[in-house]
């Protein structure tokens, strides 16, 4: 399923299980592990607020919001990075790699 027809919400509550399996790596890296970044990648979930015309989910507000929020419960920091991944990739915005322009 590509990234445009994701139910994002439902993706997030979908991660619940290795999110919390990872949880303990990711606080004791002090960020998250590298398969943590890509589970959410490969989700969709990372590309939530990406519009749909260069891949991304284009999430409302209030679907953005539940995502973090399923997210948070399973592992509050992927909860809290994905909150924060707009603005760390404020030059890309979060624009999957096959799609950017140079």
């Amino acid at each position: 399923m590509s990234a445009t027809e994701i139910d994002v919400v439902s993706q997030a509550r979908e991660l619940t299980a290795a999110l919390s399996a990872s949880a303990a790596a990711n606080e004791a890296k002090g960020a998250l592990t590298d398969a943590t970044v890509r589970l959410l990648l490969d989700s969709g979930v990372g590309h939530m607020w990406v519009p749909r015309y260069v891949g991304g989910v284009e999430a409302t507000p209030l679907q953005g919001l539940a995502t973090i929020e399923a997210l948070a419960y399973a592992d509050a920091a992927s909860g809290w990075v994905v909150m924060a991944w707009p603005a760390r990739h404020r030059d890309r915005g979060g624009v999957p790699a096959g799609r950017r322009r140079r």
